[in-house]
């Protein structure tokens, strides 16, 4: 991928076409000095972070926020009677059609919030600490947090292993017990900027898919696992759910 995008932009360089998109803009943006601050290569990579940022996140914690229901039916009938009547207007499922009614959608509004906290597609946040460098010491250092292990924490959630959906509702969250307490997506400056979309994808999806369809595990419950191989923490596989229309 990057080199089919380092040849797009290479041959548009080489024939200086001028086009009024995001390339040029972000090759016409310059250094004090006058010299090009993002090169071709630099560019490419943002391209693919603009691609692919969020897919691989967004999907593990739909995976997990299904499997989380199944393995809790009592969770999964509340929200499904929660969306059911949120929808007996067979209003469209948008962010319009939600906002029209603020009190709802509750609990499915926890729902996704829970696995990314428990199961969170990024297990380790990073920054480089600058300021305790400058105060503390000369070098230079990142401090680190386990977003997995900050995320349990029982001084911060109670019950943290169970999964509870009115956890991150109300006014005893950890978000209110602690400003940086809830973190699957970052923290102050830093936080990510697609969370909010990424919570709406995520309810979205559940919107349609509870309405239209049951599930059941179709493998033993205690075989779900997270998968710590690769950058993005997956599924472990097989992670394999049965599904049939609903009548």
């Amino acid at each position: 991928m990057v080199a089919y995008l380092q040849a797009i932009f290479e041959r548009r360089e080489r024939d200086a076409r001028q086009c009024q998109d995001l390339f040029q803009i972000l090759r016409g943006i310059s250094n004090t000095d006058g010299s090009p601050r993002y090169d071709v290569n630099t560019i490419a990579g943002m391209f693919i972070s603009l691609m692919f940022a969020g897919h691989h996140t967004t999907s593990t914690t739909s995976s997990w926020a299904l499997l989380e229901l199944l393995r809790h039916p009592e969770w999964l009938a509340r929200v499904r009677e929660e969306l059911d009547a949120l929808y007996a207007d067979e209003r469209e499922v948008s962010y319009q059609g939600a906002a029209r009614d603020p009190a709802a959608g509750e609990l499915l509004q926890g729902d996704p919030a829970h696995p990314s906290a428990a199961h969170p597609p990024d297990a380790q946040g990073r920054r480089a600490a600058v300021r305790l460098q400058r105060l503390v010491d000369p070098g230079r250092h990142e401090r680190g947090v386990s977003i997995a292990v900050s995320n349990r924490d029982p001084a911060l959630f109670r019950d943290p292993a169970r999964f509870d959906p009115t956890r991150y509702l109300g006014d005893d969250g950890a978000a209110d017990k602690h400003l940086f307490g809830w973190i699957p997506f970052g923290a102050g400056r830093h936080r990510c900027v697609g969370a909010p979309f990424a919570m709406m994808q995520v309810k979205a999806i559940f919107s349609i898919l509870l309405r239209r369809y049951d599930f059941e595990l179709a493998q033993p419950s205690d075989t779900y696992h997270e998968d710590h191989s690769k950058m993005v923490v997956q599924l472990k596989q097989p992670c394999r759910v049965r599904y049939r229309r609903r009548h």
